[in-house]
């Protein structure tokens, strides 16, 4: 997977605590514009990738070194302030429930997720669809508070993608998409 680096968000704090968990989001509205609003630092808003609809990966910032500004006011696993231990990936998309999420954009999605899940020693065994509060792969609608606050990324297929990311991450040679 080819990822770009070009661009750089501000909107970070030093990584302290290590990676727990995925939050998955949407930009509600273009990729250039929210590419351009997750780096201006008046926005005080960031996040570590954001997923063009053709599947082109943007970091923002090394999940590894950063906490981005992702989350909000936010609950996981029982602890509050996700910012500190989460990687905020962001799916550009309207978040308006119709505009959809193209195959392209989810193989990719799925493809950075076992790769993070790698990297920060998350078990994929541990995904849960019906308990998106200790899943290593959440949504936002899931984490914020209070509950209702956020909805993204809705409409989003979570179930057909956890799929994908199990079988992802039990392929011997990692091409198993699969849609």
């Amino acid at each position: 997977m080819v990822i770009d680096r070009t661009r750089r968000t501000p909107n970070v704090e030093p990584r302290i605590e290590p990676v727990r968990c995925i939050v998955l989001h949407a930009t509600a509205g273009s990729e250039a514009g929210s590419v351009a609003w997750l780096c201006n630092p008046t926005s005080r808003v960031g996040a570590h990738y954001v997923i063009s609809k053709t599947g082109i990966v943007r970091e923002l910032a090394d999940p590894g070194m950063f906490a981005a500004w992702h989350a909000g006011v936010s609950t996981w696993g029982g602890r509050t302030n996700v910012n500190r231990f989460s990687v905020g990936v962001e799916l550009v998309n309207l978040n308006n429930g119709r505009d959809p999420y193209p195959d392209d954009q989810i193989i990719a999605t799925a493809t950075l997720c076992v790769d993070l899940m790698r990297r920060f020693g998350l078990s994929v065994d541990a995904l849960d669809e019906q308990n998106l509060l200790f899943s290593p792969i959440t949504t936002h609608a899931a984490i914020a508070l209070p509950k209702g606050r956020k909805t993204d990324p809705r409409s989003f297929p979570l179930g057909r993608f956890f799929v994908m990311v199990r079988r992802m991450a039990t392929s011997p040679d990692d091409s198993a998409p699969a849609t």
